[in-house]
């Protein structure tokens, strides 16, 4: 006998076996195991459905609070000694996720920094962050009419010594129509009371638009310089203008001839417009003026002690050749009228730029990194050249700049709170939506693999 006859005789007896044992045929008992599949089916879907229900809702919990702001970061120790802006002892980087700015104004400032904002699509533009005196809290600025072209420069906002006024250039359509001129000029200049919001604005008559320069505090009056643009696009410009722009003023004032002052690096003490250019120092309020010689060389701003008795400035002695990346010898020479300054170097230190006095034997320099304690912001003893930490400024340092009030270098330094970071919503919105349909799309794939 074949193998393959043995192996047929083995099926059929195999299949006869199961015939008997099987008995006959019950369409009922068929009915009752279909129904039971189906009840089956319907549980395991409803448990598949409710899970699912659950991990929405928690999804959901979760991408609501990703989507949602941050808390407001605890405010800082109040400071009933100072009267004036305080310090901070440390400036945070601002990132971009957060809220448009708020209505009610934010209150006298310590400073001002650039914050980059984020968008749904990439990059949602420059805005100007203020960081409170009173609480260290951080938000973005609201500035009615700011032109937002400017976001690249350094010039773009001004604040006041005592925290309480920032300056901004205007932008909109010139008001002498020309073609070929767009709605995103400079046009003019405006000035935003900080406690109350209120705005003042002064438009300029401007066929194309301006070309701005400076804006320099120096008390309650707002110094700006400017020029004409020649055309459309173009960024040289012709008929300079410099003003002077007190708090409360119908209008600026303008100043010709000799009488100019020079802004550029300008800084103030109290009323006074102080501007050091080479080996001459102008102080200058409106009304006065008095110019006094240097016997050496300087390089960038020059700032005036509280007691106006001392002047503190960097060393040039390369002479007109500018780099803003070498670290100058820091000195200090007494004011007297009618009398040159004669500067000392204080001690062997060295800095990028002068900002400021805690008192009068206490000047504030930036050494950007290279002072102790990785500090960029440091007292220097005028007498000794001893240098102590005092701030840390944010990083990135985005335009417009770090801009302290003035008075606040001699204001009381306080341990300023980090904001808070502000989540990105997009990942949010991306569970909120996502999970929800990556679910759908799994049980309707369960679904069809378990058809009979």
């Amino acid at each position: 006998m074949s193998e393959s006859t043995d192996l047929q005789r083995r099926l059929d007896a195999l299949a006869e076996r199961a015939v008997r044992e099987a008995g006959p045929a019950r369409p009922d008992d068929a009915w009752s195991r279909g129904r039971a599949w189906q009840r089956r089916r319907r549980h395991v879907t409803s448990a598949v459905v409710g899970v699912a229900v659950l991990v929405v809702l928690v999804v959901g919990a979760g991408g609501w609070r990703l989507t949602a702001p941050g808390p407001s970061p605890a405010p800082a120790p109040a400071a009933p000694s100072s009267d004036g802006p305080r310090l901070p002892d440390r400036l945070y980087e601002f990132d971009g996720w957060r809220p448009r700015p708020a209505d009610d104004p934010p209150g006298v400032l310590s400073a001002v920094l650039g914050g980059s904002r984020e968008g749904w699509w990439g990059s949602g533009g420059m805005g100007i962050v203020g960081v409170a005196s009173a609480s260290g809290e951080y938000r973005y600025l609201a500035l009615p009419g700011r032109v937002e072209a400017l976001d690249v420069f350094e010039n773009d906002v001004a604040l006041s010594a005592d925290g309480r006024w920032i300056a901004y250039w205007l932008g909109g359509e010139p008001i002498v129509s020309a073609d070929e001129t767009t709605d995103d000029e400079v046009v003019g200049v405006a000035m935003q009371d900080l406690t109350t919001g209120e705005v003042v604005r002064h438009a300029v008559p401007t066929e194309h638009g301006l070309v701005p320069e400076e804006l320099v505090w120096a008390g309650t009056t707002l110094w700006f310089s400017h020029f004409q643009r020649t055309g459309p696009g173009e960024t040289s410009g012709t008929d300079g203008l410099t003003a002077s722009w007190e708090v409360g003023a119908e209008e600026p004032r303008t100043w010709e001839g000799r009488a100019i002052p020079t802004l550029y690096d300008a800084t103030s003490a109290g009323d006074l417009l102080v501007s050091v250019a080479g080996r001459t120092v102008e102080l200058l309020r409106p009304g006065s003026r008095q110019v006094l010689e240097l016997d050496t060389l300087t390089e960038g701003p020059g700032v005036l002690s509280p007691s106006g008795t001392r002047l503190a400035v960097t060393l040039d002695p390369d002479g007109p050749r500018r780099s803003d990346t070498t670290a100058r010898t820091v000195a200090v020479g007494d004011v007297e009228a009618g009398r040159p300054v004669e500067l000392s170097p204080v001690g062997d230190s060295n800095a990028h730029q002068v900002l400021g006095w805690r008192d009068d034997d206490h000047v504030v320099v930036d050494v950007r990194g290279d002072g102790p304690s990785g500090s960029a912001y440091v007292s220097l003893d005028v007498t000794t050249g001893e240098a102590t930490p005092l701030v840390t400024p944010e990083p990135q340092n985005l335009a417009p700049g770090t801009l302290v009030a003035q008075e606040a270098w001699a204001g009381e330094l306080f341990d300023a709170p980090a904001p808070p970071t502000a989540r990105d919503p997009r990942l949010g919105w991306a569970l909120l939506v996502g999970v929800p349909l990556a679910l759908l799309a799994g049980l309707l794939l369960w679904r069809r693999r378990a058809q009979p």
